[in-house]
């Protein structure tokens, strides 16, 4: 056989391979924003701590190799510019467990997604304070909902989250309305 003639058997194999590959992640590329509500309570979900509005943008990235997470909440008080939180996921090989890393948001370990679609995951995560954070998501009916388990020695709570899906002139409007009003800052 010629040099040439299997360089193109080499390059058709290639090329069919690939073609031939099922598609890891489904749907997996995209930006998709959420509003809502933040919501604290004692560990056992029985007495309400208190809420915060909330704004996530999630950015599916490289095919669902990774999702970058920008979460907003106002300031602690009025005065304060509102709290950024940018978290990366990053998939570990080919499996459907993702590392994480945060600017701002202080948080290791892993999210591990149950199906193609990263539509329902799992956390196990560490805070930077110490402690345990556990508890599992999901992406059902046009909304994201959460329940976080924060387990540490100075303030273990439930966390839940609702944001509903929403338009990104929506999303950047409720960002906006979190911010103080000027001179206020």
């Amino acid at each position: 056989m010629s040099p040439a003639r299997a360089l193109a058997l080499a390059c058709a194999a290639a090329l069919l391979s690939a073609c031939a590959a099922p598609a890891f992640i489904k749907n997996a590329a995209g930006i998709e924003y959420y509003h809502g509500e933040t919501r604290f309570f004692s560990p056992d979900g029985r007495l309400p701590y208190g809420g915060a509005d909330s704004a996530l943008k999630r950015e599916v990235l490289d095919g669902g190799g990774m999702i970058i997470e920008t979460f907003t909440q106002p300031g602690v008080s009025p005065g304060m510019p509102p709290e950024e939180r940018i978290t990366t996921l990053t998939r570990i090989g080919r499996s459907l467990s993702y590392s994480v890393s945060g600017y701002g948001s202080a948080l290791s370990g892993t999210v591990t997604f149950s199906g193609r679609a990263l539509d329902k995951w799992k956390y196990d995560l560490r805070p930077e304070g110490g402690g345990y954070l556990t508890g599992a998501g999901e992406i059902r009916d046009g909304a994201l909902l959460t329940e976080k388990k924060l387990d540490r020695p100075d303030r273990p709570m439930l966390v839940r989250e609702e944001l509903k899906k929403v338009s990104r002139e929506n999303y950047f409007r409720r960002v906006e309305a979190m911010k103080p009003l000027p001179g206020t800052e």
